[in-house]
């Protein structure tokens, strides 16, 4: 076990600077971690979509589509242009350009096949959100269109509006302060920032007996050696492994002093073993 014991001799050796940023990272952690709010901040705020509208046709039911729109955007006004529409949706002008054809309330209340035609930033929620309410205006001026076929604009757009202002109420569930979720942010984060900490205590000390032995001198030396290559590598793999597994302990058992209170969360098993998994697989990268 030449190569293990000149291994961990290296360790020693250099112990002082790997505590020295080993403490650096541990700190930052804890802080991090300590000052994680412990209520989260749920729902969320809407913000405006910034959308251009080419309105070929001005009726009581495509007015009332843009009514229904106001709630969730800011109309710009474009000109009717493909280079200016692309260029406006390249700057950011607008996110979203909304083309209403001649012709169109007529083919929708004559229940025959129309369409809108679209120009959007690809793969944004944004443009997502103003799809599904334009789909739920017309979803719903279908319907009262099918009750009631005779029914005019005018009325069919009073109708669509007043049920589109219908809200629901949702009223965000807290956690119980006497249980064990209120600490669960904290070890969570904690975890979170272990894995920067560990992956970079580990590159700290195998990178210095991968200096060592990779020295011309050292290197030459060793082919050299009566020792095979494959019990020289294993020695070598073990020695990571038990300073992977030293610096795992240490690393733990300051998340379980931290997050004691913790200790019955079903989950904290789960990061525990997690981290292991990760401290294993960093040791066999910087072995490879």
């Amino acid at each position: 076990m030449t190569v293990f014991n000149l291994c961990l001799k290296i360790f020693r050796k250099n112990l002082n600077a790997m505590m020295i940023y080993f403490g650096i990272f541990i700190f930052v952690s804890i802080m991090l971690a300590s000052n994680n709010p412990a209520e989260k901040m749920t729902g969320f705020s809407m913000t405006k979509t910034r959308i251009g509208i080419i309105n070929e046709e001005n009726t009581p039911l495509v007015q009332g589509l843009k009514e229904s729109l106001e709630e969730i955007a800011e109309f710009k006004t474009i000109e009717d242009n493909p280079n200016t529409i692309q260029d406006a949706l390249y700057y950011r002008d607008v996110h979203y350009v909304l083309r209403i054809p001649k012709d169109f309330t007529a083919s929708f209340m004559e229940d025959t096949t129309v369409t809108l035609a679209k120009t959007s930033m690809p793969d944004t929620t944004s443009s997502i959100y103003i799809d599904l309410k334009i789909d739920q205006y017309l979803n719903t001026a279908r319907l009262y269109l099918n009750q009631t076929p005779n029914i005019d604009q005018n009325t069919l757009k009073t109708y669509v509006l007043e049920d589109l202002k219908t809200k629901t109420s949702v009223n965000m569930l807290k956690p119980n302060s006497n249980t064990n979720n209120e600490g669960e942010p904290m070890m969570q984060y904690y975890f979170n920032f272990l894995a920067y900490t560990f992956m970079f205590v580990i590159i700290i000390g195998v990178s210095t007996i991968m200096l060592v032995f990779n020295t011309p001198t050292i290197k030459k030396r060793n082919a050299c050696s009566p020792l095979p290559a494959s019990k020289m590598n294993l020695q070598f793999f073990l020695a990571i492994l038990l300073f992977t597994l030293l610096t795992w302990v240490v690393l733990i058992s300051i998340s379980l002093y931290f997050g004691r209170t913790e200790l019955s969360n079903p989950n904290t098993k789960y990061f525990i073993i997690n981290s292991l998994l990760f401290g294993l697989t960093s040791a066999a990268i910087s072995f490879s």
